[in-house]
């Protein structure tokens, strides 16, 4: 390499500007046309060198020498410049490159060039920033280094530059506080620099911490909250703190401690509070911070708040505007223009379908009722909301308009709302149903084309397939999207298509399993169930059979049901076979479907055994989209056998065991009818069941016995809130009746077709069996009548929301419950003197595992019954 005696040269460089990029170059290239003037009015006769001309560009790099490091390597320096040795040198590179050495390691950096005969000579001159290898927290004694660390944003590096030392000090308060360290300070102390000290060695940071106790709520205490007083208990609770959902709170049954005492929470639990006021009809009430009280260490806390709620807002006027849309240029979807236009329904009528009314207290719960009030009443006539319609066919619920008199606490209400046009149905689109037969869908969808757009029937489709559980996955509720809709515009003025968006969901499970439970003890389970069944669709070869069921290319699509269960146990051995065939004709309405079972059930009881072979044959019909009517034939081999000895059978009550023991048959005819409306297939939330079965066993046709059976059952879901996104409280209701009637030359019921109680899935706070009359040696002998109810409140205590959506999906729940029953001994004879009731709580593990714990404490109870404090349900199934 040729030397040169030419001295290096800094290279030219913008400085940092918080100005964009854009401006920055519009002001240099101003400059340069500035100079470039100047230097040609001033007749030196030279002209500006453009860029493309600098000395330095494109020429061979040569050397790069590394001056000022401290902490890093050469190395790491030259590859952060994005600069090597043999690579054509750069000024945009070099710009870059010097912006990423700031980023990545805080170091100023400059380049100076010397120009060379066969290229250039680079210099990179750095200066690094001081900091601290290694900073030091002393006085952490309840939050651990890796926690502070963490608040610092120094987990996945130790270095602290001094300049950061503000930051950083501010995040690790903020934690503390966040903890509830109220009274926390941290005190970041930087070491000088003493004489003889080397320059260039690193900084020292000591964050003193003086923690102080963490501080717990001990009571929050609310005065002047006359219209929303504090009630209930536990977590049924009601009133301002229920309402407003606030988080800082007292001891409890899940913190003995008390919540931690955090100031943003409080604030937050202030606004709260005001919402719920707002929401109230109290427009002018005032909640505000009184006070603080610590305990005497400053560990504890009781919050003071103070209340002045005013009046409530009454209505005096009400009326209903309609308003057309336009875009908003601004980012949001839609304005309303400023004049109303002409209502298409009569405002009279209107007014009749809404719950506000003048005189009423304006409160938020009656315009959230009114918003559901009005959409289903335009709903009807095809004015429907929806986000996938255009501006001029969707119908919006706009922010109604109020108008205060502040001095009598009287608000004249405005409604303002967009109609928009009524839209018909052109097509019915089914879309993302790779394997599952068109009819399999279709027949759940009660939306024709050529119908107004009713929003109730479409929901209600969408529900109905939701609640098939072909297009959703238990096992996996978090990934899997639950069927959907939107509407596809068409270009046909007051048309578009619907599309029902789904996914095949998971419908073959094949379990391998053990569990346990209080009714029936330890067993096991061997179970293949198959959903949207297709025994006509066969693997294309054996080797491939499992691949092609997995990927549900064979075996799938026809709506039919396969179950097959193997599951032994220490007091229960069930096995069973069942085939439901929903549609025979393929007709999809009106349909005729067909089940097939057969069952071994070998139970032991406390004083017999009991071993049942059962065949069924049912034919339904469906009755609407939500109900059917089945009509079969049944057979039954029964045999009781290991009667213990204690049990006397000479006891008249014991009189139907008696001649029962050893082996009988019942066959006879059954007629079904059920109902089941509910939001989903598993754990429903909102909806109802109901059935009534009932059989008919004959000697005429080959039974020996004859009775006739009734039972009716309903389940209730009521949810306390609507909405389609949050997990809400639900109320469950649940009611049975029984009979049972000997008839011909039977004159009593079969000791194991009479009825029992006891036991979580009928009476909890009771054993299996074990409520009812008995005998005095304490054998149940059940009864020819029963009628139950049970009232359940569930209280999720944590759900999360699936990815990709809104949508919240419940994990954990309590529930308090109360459960009474009687049995009459003859199907005449109900005594409710004889009524047995519980009350308890529970929790409950919805997800991915339904385990349920009751805790049920009788209240209402027999000389004889056997009671259970604690019963559970926890199987792997």
């Amino acid at each position: 390499m040729s030397s040169c005696a030419a001295s290096f040269q800094e290279f030219p460089k913008r400085e940092r500007s918080p100005l964009p990029r854009i401006v920055i170059i519009r002001l240099l290239a101003s400059l340069a046309l500035v100079v470039g003037l100047a230097a040609t009015v001033g007749a030196s006769g030279q002209e500006a060198q453009a860029p493309s001309e600098l000395p330095y560009e494109g020429r061979l790099i040569l050397r790069i020498d590394v001056i000022g490091e401290q902490r890093y390597t050469e190395e790491r320096l030259r590859a952060a410049l994005g600069l090597s040795v043999g690579d054509l040198c750069s000024a945009a590179t070099v710009e870059e490159g010097i912006e990423y050495l700031w980023s990545l390691f805080q170091v100023r950096a400059s380049l100076d060039y010397r120009l060379m005969a066969e290229g250039v000579e680079l210099r990179l001159v750095v200066t690094e920033l001081p900091a601290d290898l290694e900073p030091r927290f002393i006085g952490n004694v309840g939050v651990n280094l890796e926690k502070l660390l963490e608040w610092a944003q120094l987990e996945d590096r130790r270095e602290l530059f001094l300049h950061q030392v503000p930051r950083v000090t501010t995040r690790v308060l903020e934690g503390y506080k966040r903890e509830g360290y109220y009274f926390a300070e941290v005190n970041p102390v930087i070491r000088e620099l003493q004489e003889g000290d080397d320059p260039n060695a690193p900084g020292d940071v000591i964050f003193e911490i003086i923690e102080g106790p963490q501080v717990h709520v001990k009571k929050v205490l609310i005065e002047g909250n006359e219209s929303l007083p504090e009630g209930g208990f536990w977590f049924w609770k009601d009133g301002l703190s229920a309402q407003a959902s606030i988080l800082l709170a007292g001891p409890g049954l899940f913190d003995w401690s008390g919540t931690e005492f955090v100031l943003e929470t409080l604030r937050g639990d202030l606004l709260a509070m005001r919402k719920v006021y707002r929401d109230s009809g109290y427009l002018n009430a005032v909640v505000e911070l009184d006070r603080l009280e610590f305990s005497e260490d400053r560990s504890g806390v009781e919050v003071h708040i103070i209340i002045d709620e005013g009046e409530a807002f009454v209505v005096r006027e009400l009326f209903v505007q309609a308003f057309s849309l336009k875009p908003n240029p601004r980012g949001s979807a839609y304005l309303p223009l400023e004049e109303p236009t002409e209502l298409v329904l009569p405002e009279e009528e209107i007014l009749q379908n809404l719950s506000l009314a003048p005189g009423k207290v304006y409160t938020q719960r009656w315009v959230r009722s009114d918003h559901q009030a009005l959409r289903d009443l335009y709903g009807k006539d095809g004015h429907i909301e929806h986000p996938s319609l255009g501006l001029a066919h969707t119908w919006r619920w706009l922010e109604p308009e109020l108008i205060f008199d502040m001095q009598s606490a009287e608000v004249d209400v405005i409604y303002r709302i967009a109609e928009g046009q009524p839209v018909r149905i052109r097509e019915v689109i089914v879309a993302g149903a790779t394997h599952t037969q068109d009819r399999i869908i279709r027949r759940e969808l009660s939306v024709m084309p050529g119908e107004l757009a009713d929003m109730k029937e479409i929901r209600s489709s969408l529900r109905r397939l939701t609640s098939s559980n072909y297009f959703t996955d238990d096992r996996n509720r978090l990934e899997h999207r639950d069927p959907a809709f939107r509407f596809i515009p068409t270009g046909e003025e007051g048309l578009v298509d619907i599309e029902f968006i789904v996914e095949e969901g998971r419908v073959v499970d094949m379990q391998i399993a053990a569990g346990v439970d209080s009714n029936d003890g330890l067993f096991g389970i061997v179970a293949l169930t198959m959903r949207n069944f297709d025994i006509t669709s066969m693997p294309s070869s054996f080797l491939g059979a499992f691949g092609e069921i997995f990927r549900k290319e064979a075996l799938h699509g026809a709506g039919q049901t396969m179950e097959i269960e193997i599951s032994p146990g220490s007091t229960l051995d069930r096995s069973r076979i069942r085939f439901v065939e929903p549609d025979i004709f393929r007709r999809q309405q009106d349909r005729v479907a067909l089940d097939l079972e057969i069952s071994k059930v070998d139970r032991i009881l406390q004083d017999y055994d009991e071993k049942r072979i059962a065949r069924r044959v049912k034919f339904g019909y469906t009755l609407g989209f939500n109900s059917s009517i089945w009509l079969g034939f049944a057979n039954q081999d029964l045999t009781i056998s290991d009667v213990d000895e204690d049990v006397d059978l000479t006891d008249p009550l014991l009189q139907p065991l008696a001649d029962q023991v050893g082996s009988s048959s019942l066959t006879g005819l059954t007629l079904d009818w059920r109902h089941r409306d509910t939001d989903v297939g598993f754990n429903p939330r909102d909806g109802r069941i109901l059935s009534w079965k009932n059989e008919f066993y004959s000697k005429s046709l080959g039974s020996d016995w004859e009775l006739y059976k009734s039972k009716i059952t309903w389940d209730e879901y009521l949810p306390l809130a609507k909405g389609e996104r949050d997990v809400h409280s639900v109320v469950r209701i649940s009611m049975g009746a029984a009979v049972a009637l000997p008839f011909g030359d039977s004159d009593l019921v079969p000791f194991s077709e009479r009825f029992f109680l006891g036991g979580f899935s009928s009476l909890r706070g009771f054993r299996y069996r074990g409520a009812g009359p008995s005998t005095s040696s304490g054998t149940p002998i059940g009864g020819e009548s029963m009628l139950r109810v049970g009232i359940e409140y569930r209280y999720p205590l944590h759900s999360i929301t699936r990815p990709g959506t809104f949508h919240k999906t419940e994990m954990l729940r309590a529930h308090l419950f109360m459960d009474a029953g009687l049995l009459g001994t003859k199907y005449d004879q109900l005594d409710f003197g004889d009524t047995r009731a519980s009350v308890g709580f529970g929790f409950g593990l919805m997800y991915p595992l339904p385990i349920v714990f009751n805790f049920g404490f009788p209240i209402r109870e027999g000389e004889f019954d056997r009671k259970q404090v604690f019963s559970f349900n926890l199987a792997i199934r």
